[in-house]
């Protein structure tokens, strides 16, 4: 496979970790509010605890979804015979300190 279309599929594939990452993120945040919202009311938090419980497996579930597909790219990235570098973990991070900041 000439370099031309293996440098091509990598763009495709770390554009779709950054899609992927900002909707995790945006998940994660939208979910995380909602139950910190949820839980200010104690009559509203007993009241829902079922849901709060649900989000919170969903949050988890991102979670790991999260933590799997990173994996899976540094694995490939590591087993990469052209030694494409392309630094997603450590621009993942400082994504998500900016949005935390």
């Amino acid at each position: 496979m000439p370099l031309r279309r293996i440098k091509e599929k990598v763009r495709w594939i770390i554009a779709l970790y950054f899609l992927f990452i900002i909707i995790v993120l945006g998940i994660q945040n939208f979910v995380g509010n909602f139950i910190l919202t949820m839980c200010k009311d104690e009559a509203r938090f007993r009241k829902e605890k079922t849901l709060i419980n649900k989000l919170n497996l969903l949050l988890v579930q991102v979670s790991i979804s999260s933590t799997l597909l990173e994996c899976v790219l540094i694995l490939a990235r590591s087993r990469s015979k052209n030694g494409l570098r392309t630094g997603l973990t450590s621009s993942r991070n400082s994504y998500y300190l900016q949005e935390t900041a």
